[in-house]
């Protein structure tokens, strides 16, 4: 009788720790399902965030690249004797890359190549500072007196950490001036002879400045 009682016991004893057991597991299985299901709504949330924020900022990026975009000439010059093609593809969404023609009341063509530093919504601003410089300093018969001039209104609106890297060609006749500011060479090719000439104008881009310039 005594060993019957100790062997129920024991059987009550083996059967509560089992339920323990196995409530224990419940309850760490619910609270592993509840922390992953809270891990989850959590990165569905930073998701969401940060597809807003990259809309967000692309919606930025596509405003600015069409302000860049209108900023360049609709239309080429047309002139006698001169033929004038142009091409251009960003690397992003909003470049540094700019261009622009000016014709003079004295039939003067002035044409200008630039890079601004870098790429985005600073590259941006400088080419748009730019061209509305160009459109008033282009005029000038001088460049380097038109670079200095840039630079000096760049340098007024505190945009030191900026810089433009520029080539600026005046094309009156038979004649064409030419300056750069940071730009690569310049090649000219001449049909008499079939020859290409290299010409390097040493200088920095525009803020800082230091120009060399040379005329045909």
């Amino acid at each position: 009788m005594q060993l019957y009682f100790l062997g129920l016991l024991y059987g009550v004893r083996k059967f509560e720790m089992g339920r323990q057991q196995k409530n224990t597991f419940i309850k760490e299985s619910r609270l592993k399902i509840e922390t992953a299901e809270a891990n989850a709504k959590a990165a569905d949330s930073e998701k969401r965030a940060l597809q807003v924020e990259y809309e967000h900022k692309k919606k930025e990026l596509d405003e600015a690249r069409e302000l860049q975009l209108s900023m360049l000439p609709k239309e080429l010059p047309q002139l006698p004797n001169l033929d004038i093609a142009v091409y251009m593809k960003t690397a992003t969404e909003v470049g540094g890359d700019y261009y622009d023609f000016h014709i003079g009341l004295d039939g003067t063509l002035t044409v200008v190549v630039g890079d601004a530093t870098g790429h985005g919504m600073k590259a941006g601003t400088m080419v748009t500072t730019t061209k509305s410089l160009f459109n008033v300093l282009a005029p000038n018969p001088n460049i380097i007196d038109t670079f200095h001039e840039m630079t000096r209104c760049l340098k007024l609106m505190q945009m030191d950490k900026l810089s433009m890297c520029m080539t600026m060609l005046k094309i009156s006749g038979n004649k064409v001036q030419m300056s750069a500011a940071g730009m690569p060479p310049v090649f000219i090719y001449k049909s008499e002879n079939q020859t290409i000439e290299e010409h390097v104008m040493r200088g920095m881009p525009l803020v800082p400045l230091a120009i060399s310039h040379i005329y045909y």
